[in-house]
Order: structure tokens, then sequence, then C-alpha cells
């Protein structure tokens, strides 16, 4: 069936082709299966709409409010919805922007004409418009246009001589960027440690205006973790073993994080607490880490004895290890006899990396007299 809607003369006339029934629920009626049976045909073309239902979905990130203008199929499916914001709704399955649709094969169709020429043609399949979707426009309107508006605004204009559609609030149809996220990088960050970070996406978000929901397809993905040094190196700049980790930022770039896994510290320490011949001592030298250590270099020398009566004492000197030979049995005399004021001085010599030695008032033959008899 083709039913035409004429206007005045050298105006726009909308064709619609029902097969099957094709409802109009608004105040412009075809079909007389609405709620108000007058048709408002103004000059220029005007469509006075009123809602004729609850209506608040949210398609593809935009909220509709109750429609003004709607066209439905036979089974209650939208093909094309302008709300009272003026938001624009096409449930066609492709969007076609900037060519002149074919005046033949629209079944089951929406289609507004200027004289002999389609300008505008909807139905589920396919969405042809001869100019470009304006949107977040305050549209105005001259004698050649389509309007649809409410009560105190105009809606959308369907501008006959450019092609253009222009609507007060947003757009929603097949590949729109809608209410969808902003396209992108998306599922960048870094993980802790070296390596296994996420790899990056750079996507494209679009409305998928069959199921009202952003949907989104990947351009292309960035793996970092082929940059990674994870093998421990000298920072030479810190004196500290690192590790070096690359991931993806927000701008789909792959950055470098310099991950300090050893702290190296120039530093000494003695066991011992530093000269201390009696006691066996260790001392731990710690410098920072230099080209080619994987590692923070870290030394300890234990006191020990070279032969029976000297021992070589390790100490700090500052952040930096020193040792010194000590003769055990002179550091026995030192100690027994003018130190303490003993009588004699026993042992004097070097034992397990220590001085070993005692001091007595009485006479022993193993011990050394502090004051020879004349």
């Amino acid at each position: 069936m083709e039913m035409k809607t004429h206007v005045l003369a050298g105006l726009m006339t909308i064709v619609l082709l029902l097969i099957p029934l094709l409802i109009l629920t608004t105040r412009f009626s075809v079909t007389g299966r609405v709620a108000q049976e007058n048709i408002a045909l103004l000059s220029p073309f005007k469509i006075e709409g009123i809602a004729l239902e609850s209506f608040d979905p949210t398609i593809c990130g935009i909220s509709f409010t109750m429609p003004w203008y709607e066209v439905r199929l036979s089974d209650g499916t939208y093909l094309m919805i302008i709300d009272y914001s003026g938001n624009l709704y096409v449930n066609s399955s492709s969007f076609i922007t900037g060519i002149n649709p074919p005046d033949t094969d629209w079944i089951n169709s929406f289609l507004v004409k200027n004289g002999t020429d389609v300008l505008w043609a909807f139905n589920k399949s396919r969405a042809i418009v001869y100019g470009n979707v304006i949107e977040n426009s305050n549209p105005s309107y001259d004698s050649g246009d389509l309007i649809i508006k409410n009560s105190t605004s105009t809606l959308a204009v369907f501008d006959g001589s450019t092609g253009n559609i222009y609507i007060r609030g947003k757009a929603v149809y097949q590949g729109s960027q809608a209410g969808c996220p902003s396209d992108g990088c998306a599922n960048y960050g870094d993980y802790s440690g070296c390596g296994d970070d996420p790899t990056a996406e750079d996507r494209d978000y679009y409305c998928d205006a069959s199921y009202g929901v952003c949907t989104y397809f990947i351009k292309s993905t960035l793996d970092c973790d082929s940059y990674d040094n994870c093998a421990p190196y000298c920072n030479t700049t810190t004196g500290d073993i690192v590790i070096m980790d690359y991931y993806a930022a927000s701008d789909c770039q792959c950055v470098s994080n310099l991950l300090t896994i050893e702290d190296c510290q120039d530093t000494c320490s003695d066991t011992d607490g530093g000269l201390v011949y009696v006691i066996r001592g260790t001392v731990t030298d710690t410098n920072l880490c230099s080209t080619g250590q994987t590692s923070c270099p870290s030394f300890t020398y234990t006191d020990y004895c070279s032969d029976l009566y000297t021992l070589v004492e390790y100490y700090c000197s500052g952040t930096n290890y020193a040792s010194s030979r000590i003769d055990c049995f002179t550091l026995a005399l030192e100690d027994c006899c003018f130190r303490y004021g003993s009588q004699y001085a026993c042992g004097g010599t070097c034992e397990n990396g220590l001085c070993s030695y005692w001091c007595s008032w009485l006479y022993d033959p193993n011990c050394q007299p502090c004051i020879v008899p004349v």
C-alpha cells in the first residue's frame, strides 16, 4: 500500500509505504489509530504532537522523555522517535548521511520527499539522510521545511533545501556517538611488578541502535610488556638495583616505570663494636652499585689469626672497612702489666680470631712476669 499526504503546493510530501500497517501515534494521523483524530497541517508543514503513553527509556546513554512524535511498525516496534526534549532516535541497522536516498525499494518505510526527490528515508534495515544530522541546535525553519514542535519549542526541522535534520537534543542512531563513552584508550594501566600489564585498546565507541546500547570496536591494541627489562641492573645515577617496567598510559602510549628492587646504601657495621681484640667480630661493608652489578655490593670481613701470635682485626673507618694486625703477646703484657697492674701476663696467643690471655697475681710458670727480678 502507498499512502501520500500532500501539503501546500511547493512544500514537502511525506510518503508512507506501509506493509504491514505503519502507526503514527501523534496528532499527525493517517490511520485513525491514535488518540487524536484531527490532522494538524499548517503552513509551513507543522506537526504538533501529543505523547500517548509513559515512556522514559535510556537508549545508548541518552535518556528519552515521552515521545512527542513517533513512528512505529504494526508490531509496536519503534522506527523513529522525537521526544519532548528534541532527542531523535532512529531504529535502523545502518545510518548513512550525505547521499540522496534512492526512490525505490522502501517497504515498511518512512519517507520524506521534496517534490520528486527523496530527502530522508528510514526503515528497519537502513536510514539515509540527504544532508547531515545537526545536534543541540535551536532549529529555525522556512516554508520549505518539515517542522516538529511542541507547544513551546521547535524540536526538529527537516530542512527541505539542504537535506539536514536539525534537532534540539541529541541524535541516537546506528553508529552515532549518542551518550556513549568518548573514544580513546581503555584497559590501560600498570600492575605491580614487572611484566603482565594489561593490553591497552584504542576503542571507538558507537551506538548499536538495534539494541539501544553502546558498544565499540577496537582500532588497535598496545602491549608494552615487550619493552620491559625485568632483569635487575644497576642504576648508576642512584646506585640502586632496578628493573624497568613499561605499561600503557591513558593516551595508549607506552611509558616507563623504573622500579627499585634493592635500595643500596654505603654503610659499614662491626659486630664486635670496633677495635676489640678479645672478641671475634665481623665487619659488613655495603656500597652503592656500579655498572654491571645486579645486586647491592656487600662484603664481610671476619677477624682471624694469621699465625700463633698475630690477630688480623677488622673494623669500620667511616663507611668503609679497615684492618690492623695485633701482636697478642704484646697486647697481653700491656693490658695485664700496665692497664690492670697484675703481676703476670698469661697466654698472649691468637686463637679463633681473637687474642687469648689472662692476668694473674700468682706465680705461674706458664706466665710472663711483669717485673723481672734483679
